[in-house]
């Protein structure tokens, strides 16, 4: 696994930046702790916003959560990384 220089980001953005010590910089999808659990798995209760998941944004957000197989996990409060996550 790729050590993390700095992950920055901004409160309701879906996304941070995040600078691996080998200095690539990527864009990487964020996720609430709230709903993340053991074994590396994410359960949001998206069934409470149904418009949102036929939002471009939202289908972005999934297909990078797929295929980049890693994410930042965040708190309510954005200063404090919980954890990056890589699978």
């Amino acid at each position: 696994m790729k050590g993390v220089n700095y992950i920055e980001g901004r409160q309701g953005q879906w996304w941070a930046k995040v600078q691996y010590d080998d200095g690539i910089i990527e864009r990487v999808p964020c996720v609430h702790g709230l709903y993340w659990s053991v074994g590396n798995h994410y359960h949001d209760s998206w069934e409470r916003r149904p418009e949102l998941m036929r939002t471009k944004k939202f289908a972005e957000h999934a297909e990078m959560l797929r295929t980049l197989k890693r994410c930042v996990v965040t708190d309510s409060t954005w200063y404090q990384i919980t954890r990056s996550v890589v699978s």
